[in-house]
C-alpha cells in the first residue's frame, strides 16, 4: 500500500506548493500528474484491485463490433462503450494487448474529463486532486471503471448546466449513458436550481435523509418494475433478488454515509459564504443531498443504493476543499481537508479493502 501513501503525499505537496504561489498554474505539475494517474491505472496489475479480473472474462467473452448490433439482444447487458470498446482493440488492433488498451482508453477519457472539470470547477486544483485521489479514483478509475467515465462526462457537463445550455447537457448525460446506463439518473439535475438555495427546505431534506436511515424502505420495490427497455435489464435482476432475499443487507448508517451526511450539513449551514466563493455550490450541494437521499431509499437493493448514490457524491471531489472557505484562518480549513481525504483514503485501503497492493505478484 506504500505507493498510494506515497502519492496522496506527493498531492499534499503540491497543495501546499499552490497555496503559498497562487500566482501560477503550475502546468507543468498538472500534465505530471496527469501522466502518473494515466499510467497508474492503465498498468495495474491483475490482482490489484476486485474487478479486474471480471474485466478480462468480459472482454475475453466479446466478439466483433458488429455482433453487438447484430445480436443485441444477447449483449444489451452490457452497455455499449463496455463492449465496442474492447472489441474494437480485440478484432481490428491486437488479439494480445487488447485489454491493455481498453484500460487505457477508458483511463484517458475519465481522467482528461475529470482533470479538464476540476481546471473549471474550482480554484483548489491540487487540494481537490488529492480529494479525489483519496476516494473516487480509487472507487471509478481502478475499480468500476464505466462509472468512471459516466461521472467524469457529468462533472465536465456541469458548466453547461449552470450556463443554462441545456441541449448541450442533455447530449453528455446521453453520451453518459453509452458508459453505463444508470447515467439515466443525470437528468434528474435538469429540475434543479443552481443560482437558489433555501437553506430550511434543504435542512428538512437532510432531517428526512436522516429519519430514512431508522426507517426501512422495501416499499419502494415495486414501484421500481417499470418497462424502460433495455436499460431495466440490470435493475430488474437488482429488484428481483432483493425481493427474494437474498441480497446483502446495506449498512445505512456505515462510516462513509455519516462523514458525507456530516459534511454536507455543514456546507448547507455556511452555503451561501461558500457560494460567494465558488458559482457552482448550490447545486453541488444539492446533488450531494440528492446522493444522500438515493442511498437511502434505495438500500433495500445495495446495487441501486451505492451506485446511484455515488454518481452524485462525486460532486464531492470538488467541494470538500470548500472547507478552506468557511474558517478565516485557511490553513485550518486546508487540514481538515487533508484530514477527510486521509480518512477516505484509509478506509479504502485497509478497511473496504478495494485495492491490494499495487505491486501484486
Amino acid at each position: 500500500m506504500l505507493i498510494y501513501i506515497l502519492l496522496f503525499l506527493l498531492l499534499i505537496c503540491f497543495s501546499i506548493t499552490e497555496q503559498y504561489f497562487k500566482g501560477s498554474k503550475f502546468p507543468e505539475f498538472r500534465i505530471f500528474l496527469f501522466v502518473i494517474f494515466l499510467l497508474f491505472v492503465t498498468f495495474r496489475p491483475v490482482g490489484g484491485d476486485k474487478d479486474y479480473v471480471s474485466y478480462l472474462l468480459s472482454f475475453d467473452s466479446f466478439r466483433d463490433p458488429l455482433d453487438y448490433f447484430r445480436h443485441y439482444n444477447e449483449w444489451v447487458y452490457f452497455d455499449p462503450m463496455y463492449y465496442l470498446i474492447p472489441s474494437f482493440y480485440k478484432t481490428y488492433v491486437s488479439q494480445t494487448n487488447y485489454a491493455l488498451m481498453a484500460f487505457f482508453t477508458f483511463a484517458l477519457i475519465a481522467l482528461s474529463l475529470k482533470v479538464i472539470s476540476v481546471g473549471k470547477l474550482t480554484n483548489l486544483f491540487f487540494l481537490t486532486l488529492l480529494v479525489y485521489f483519496s476516494n473516487y479514483f480509487l472507487l471509478h478509475e481502478m475499480t468500476q471503471i464505466r462509472v468512471g467515465v459516466a461521472s467524469a462526462i457529468f462533472l465536465f457537463s456541469i458548466p453547461y448546466l449552470v450556463n443554462k445550455k441545456y441541449v448541450s447537457y442533455v447530449v453528455l448525460v446521453l453520451l453518459a449513458m453509452l458508459f453505463h446506463y444508470s447515467a439515466l439518473l443525470y437528468f434528474i439535475p435538469l429540475f434543479f436550481s443552481p443560482f437558489h438555495f433555501k437553506q430550511k427546505i434543504y435542512f428538512v431534506a437532510l432531517g428526512i435523509i436522516l429519519v430514512l436511515t431508522f426507517v426501512p424502505t422495501d416499499f419502494i420495490l415495486p414501484f421500481l418494475k417499470i418497462n424502460m427497455g433495455d436499460v431495466q435489464v440490470k435493475s430488474n435482476n437488482y429488484i428481483e433478488y432483493a425481493e427474494l432475499g437474498v441480497t446483502e443487507q446495506v449498512n445505512k448508517i456505515n462510516v462513509n454515509f455519516l462523514i458525507s451526511y456530516a459534511i454536507t450539513l455543514v456546507f448547507t449551514f455556511f452555503i451561501n459564504t461558500i457560494q460567494s466563493k465558488n458559482n457552482y455550490a448550490y447545486l453541488l450541494i444539492k446533488l450531494q443531498i440528492l446522493g444522500l437521499f438515493l442511498f437511502q431509499l434505495f438500500s433495500p437493493i445495495p446495487g441501486f443504493a451505492f451506485r446511484s448514490s455515488e454518481l452524485f457524491m462525486v460532486t464531492q471531489i470538488i467541494s470538500i476543499p470548500f472547507f478552506v472557505y468557511i474558517f478565516k484562518n485557511k490553513w485550518l480549513g486546508f487540514s481538515l481537508v487533508i484530514l477527510i481525504s486521509a480518512i477516505f483514503l484509509g478506509l479504502n485501503l485497509f478497511y473496504g479493502k478495494i485495492m491490494q497492493d499495487y505491486f501484486v505478484v
